[in-house]
């Protein structure tokens, strides 16, 4: 749960510059160069679980984000 929470706000921010498949591959990027680092500097374990749960942190937070965009704009137009 702990990973997903972190890489919440990243998602968030993606999703209002870049669409699904630019966000997801930033994303990957990003933190399959973490978990890069840990390696080289045995700062903490590597791990494939991590990285999925980091990108579903992403993936949560990008709907979250789109969602709430799209209740807010369909607000405003019912109020039209």
């Amino acid at each position: 749960v702990g990973n997903i929470l972190i890489y919440l706000p990243l998602g968030i921010i993606f999703s209002k510059y870049l669409n699904l498949f630019k966000t997801i591959a930033y994303a990957n990027v990003f933190i399959i160069g973490i978990e890069i680092i840990q390696l080289v500097f045995r700062l903490g374990i590597f791990d494939v679980l991590d990285i999925i749960l980091n990108i579903l942190g992403v993936l949560v937070g990008f709907i979250s984000y789109r969602l709430w965009s799209w209740y807010l704009w369909r607000r405003r137009m019912m109020m039209d």
